[in-house]
């Protein structure tokens, strides 16, 4: 997990040469917009993309990630993000769930889904299918911001759909 948070320290200051050198070549980065407009920033190239297209929408922009989940190359975390918007002024506070693989040390995707129930069954599936224990993905549902009642019901109805995670621990 420490190369996801050394890239978003990299992140939150600016500094794209500290993201890349947290990423792949090839990395595949898809930021919880590419959910509204399926934009996929692929490649180097494609962070320094991101990072422009940042710039031009937010005045200030801030993520704040907290480990959820992690097994062998694949972590999830929770990012509460806040910034304010470039033109409007108007400031916003959102949490996304990101899935990241590391390959070699390296982040080589990073998937955000928003924090909408929908995508936190998302999120969850892609846990499962990944072979998170009960426990972490037990874990990851509790960490989500949802009445008790939600939470027992993603946790059933995911694993319904795509059947129990792997041993409790």
């Amino acid at each position: 997990m420490e190369v996801n948070e050394e890239a978003w320290r990299a992140t939150n200051r600016g500094v794209v040469d500290g993201m890349l050198a947290a990423m792949t070549d090839d990395v595949d980065l898809r930021p919880p917009s590419h959910r509204l407009d399926g934009t996929v920033f692929r490649g180097h190239a494609g962070v320094r993309a991101w990072m422009e297209r940042i710039k031009e929408t937010w005045s200030e922009l801030e993520g704040s990630p907290q480990a959820v989940a992690s097994v062998g190359e694949q972590i999830v975390m929770a990012i509460d993000t806040r910034g304010v918007g470039h033109e409007s002024g108007v400031p916003i506070h959102q949490r996304a769930f990101v899935v990241y693989s590391v390959r070699n040390g390296k982040i080589a995707a990073s998937i955000a889904y928003p924090s909408e129930h929908a995508d936190y069954e998302n999120a969850v599936a892609g846990q499962i299918r990944a072979r998170f224990t009960f426990g972490q993905v037990e874990d990851f549902i509790d960490a989500c911001p949802i009445e008790e009642h939600e939470k027992a019901a993603l946790g059933w109805g995911t694993w319904g759909r795509w059947g129990p995670p792997a041993r409790r621990y």
